[in-house]
């Protein structure tokens, strides 16, 4: 068991066009989307939360959003790009983050809703602030971020096993 926690990042995509003639998993960021992604990369700097590693779901809001993040975040950061990810169950989330790599100590993960909240809430577990998870489990907005904290290695990830420490939606 590691002997400092690790940190976990759930974002949800920023806002993301609706055209008529582009199928949901290729819909583009809008201007304010854009916009606020970068706001997310200023706010995750001046946190001093930045991934060692980006899980982040293949569909286009997501990889924009994480684009628009990290270029205002200002570090390079590994990025697995993974369509398992999109509508992916909150249990597959969870999976794919427990098989996260021990010398990773701050895992970011963009994905969509309500996917996002219902881990955050999943996960969230004694400790946890509960006005932020009364947010969480109402619905994570677009650009949002919650901040969970696990004592212990990624494979000990499970219901309950986090506190939840924070929870933001910049805006650009």
């Amino acid at each position: 068991m590691s002997t400092s926690p690790r940190t976990l990042l759930l974002v949800r995509h920023s806002k993301a066009d609706r055209p008529d003639d582009v199928p949901d998993h290729d819909r583009p960021l809008t201007g304010r989307g854009r916009r606020d992604a970068a706001a997310l990369g200023r706010w995750l700097a001046e946190q001093r939360l930045v991934p060692d590693l980006v899980l982040c779901s293949g569909a286009t809001r997501a990889t924009q959003t994480w684009e628009h993040a990290a270029a205002a975040l200002g570090r390079d950061v590994e990025v697995r790009s993974t369509d398992e990810l999109y509508d992916a169950s909150a249990e597959a989330v969870v999976n794919l983050c427990a098989q996260t790599s021990a010398d990773v100590r701050v895992l970011a993960v963009v994905g969509h809703e309500p996917t996002m909240s219902t881990v955050a809430a999943a996960l969230a577990g004694p400790g946890s602030d509960q006005a932020l998870l009364a947010h969480v489990r109402a619905h994570l907005p677009t650009s949002g971020v919650v901040v969970l904290e696990l004592d212990g290695d990624w494979d000990d990830l499970a219901g309950g096993t986090c506190r939840l420490t924070g929870l933001a939606a910049p805006r650009g």
